[in-house]
């Protein structure tokens, strides 16, 4: 394969990882804010989400018109990003798809953890001041367990994966209310 050929397959190869990501990316995200009622978009996004509505026989639901618009906003945004990535790494650097792979590994971790961080911000928003306590104690034990396991490496990810472990478990202890009891209403005598 000639120098030319392959810088192209690594132009079109980043543009398109990180389009996939961008769209699975988008496509969550719009999947849970339509779940809790928002719809949101860039006019790229909502003018594909349009067109599938258009097409579709008993129009899209909210869920789904939210991951269009969302896996549509991700996808435009993810190939703009990764040309740009790639195109700089062809241009500064001999060898710029080895820079490549690691940025993309980089940038689907960054993007699993900040799902992960939505997800517990959301769930730390549901539990209250409960989860406090959750987050604190949780942390500090899973610190001081990576602490022990692998040293100073593994301080981060036992703080992490404490700190995940302690809402996961009181949010499994606190008992939940029923969303459609009110609180005005008096209970029934009996």
């Amino acid at each position: 394969m000639d120098e030319r050929t392959a810088l192209y397959l690594s132009i079109l190869g980043g543009s398109g990882y990180f389009a996939v990501l961008g769209s699975l990316f988008g496509s969550l995200v719009g999947w849970i804010h339509s779940g809790q009622g928002y719809q949101s978009g860039t006019a790229v996004g909502l003018a594909v989400a349009r067109a599938y509505d258009r097409l579709a026989p008993k129009g899209l639901s909210d869920t789904v018109r939210g991951m269009v618009t969302g896996g549509s906003d991700g996808l435009v945004i993810g190939a703009g990003f990764g040309l740009v990535l790639s195109l700089l790494a062809a241009r500064y650097a001999p060898e710029g798809w080895q820079y490549l792979l690691t940025i993309g590994w980089g940038s689907a971790i960054l993007a699993m953890a900040a799902l992960a961080l939505g997800l517990l911000a959301g769930l730390l928003t549901s539990l209250g001041t409960h989860a406090v306590a959750g987050l604190f104690f949780g942390g500090v034990l899973g610190g001081l367990l990576g602490l022990t396991w692998r040293g100073t490496d593994g301080l981060m990810v036992g703080v992490a994966s404490g700190s995940v472990g302690g809402v996961l478990l009181i949010w499994a202890m606190v008992p939940r209310q029923n969303p459609s009891s009110r609180c005005d209403e008096e209970p029934p005598e009996g």
